[in-house]
């Protein structure tokens, strides 16, 4: 009896003990999710600024009545005299200036009549789906500093000359001051001919300058200048 009792007491021993160790063992370690490493470009990658086609348009502080800004044509070095905005001009290649209070865009559509001065007026809108010059969509791609020194001739293509900078720009030359902004661009061939080769009599350059309301043309936004070859 004594015997039995003992070996009880050594079984409950050990029972207890089993338990203590047990309690005492730390928990199984789940299972990790696996993470995924962000993804980077090869340190040695790098990403080409694309090239501009349009330009910051700056806002300006003048009121629109103040607003004034003019086109001259020269040839030969010499500014041409314009009456009722025509000048006459040998048949050979010229300089467009335009002069402004800020470097604004402005865009330039060259024709050989008249029927855009007719269409584009004050008060045109200038829709999404509008298909004349001037409008979104009728803009030129061409190179920066004017290196074919050419004009489109054209009903609807549209050169959009900005300036963003000395060295990112569509004119041939550009001075911008804080008194404000001349720029030039020469012409030396008309859609890719010679001015000399250009058969018909004149040329109709509708310039415009945008800086009152992007959707539409306002008063003093165009200007609408003939040129009669000799």
């Amino acid at each position: 009896m004594a015997h039995r009792r003992l070996q009880w007491i050594v079984l409950a021993g050990l029972a207890v003990a089993l338990a203590a160790t047990a309690c005492a063992a730390p928990p199984p370690a789940l299972p990790t999710a696996a993470v995924s490493a962000p993804t980077s470009a090869p340190p040695n990658a790098t990403t080409a600024a694309p090239t501009p086609t349009a330009g910051p348009v700056p806002t300006t502080a003048l009121a629109a009545s103040e607003f004034q800004w003019s086109v001259d044509i020269l040839q030969g070095g010499q500014v041409l005299t314009m009456t009722n905005d025509q000048a006459n001009l040998a048949r050979t290649a010229f300089t467009i200036r335009v002069s402004l209070p800020q470097p604004l865009p402005v865009k330039l559509n060259a024709l050989n009549t008249d029927a855009n001065f007719r269409a584009l007026q004050p008060g045109f809108v200038l829709s999404d789906n509008c298909t004349l010059a001037l409008c979104t969509g009728m803009d030129v791609a061409e190179d920066r500093l004017n290196p074919q020194r050419d004009l489109f001739v054209d009903p609807q293509l549209t050169h959009y000359l900005y300036y963003q900078g000395p060295q990112d720009h569509r004119w041939s030359r550009a001075t911008v001051t804080d008194q404000g902004a001349v720029f030039e661009r020469d012409v030396v061939t008309l859609s890719g001919k010679p001015v000399e080769q250009y058969a018909d009599p004149a040329l109709y350059l509708l310039f415009f300058v945008n800086y009152t309301n992007p959707g539409q043309i306002d008063p003093g936004e165009l200007k609408k200048i003939t040129l009669v070859f000799q």
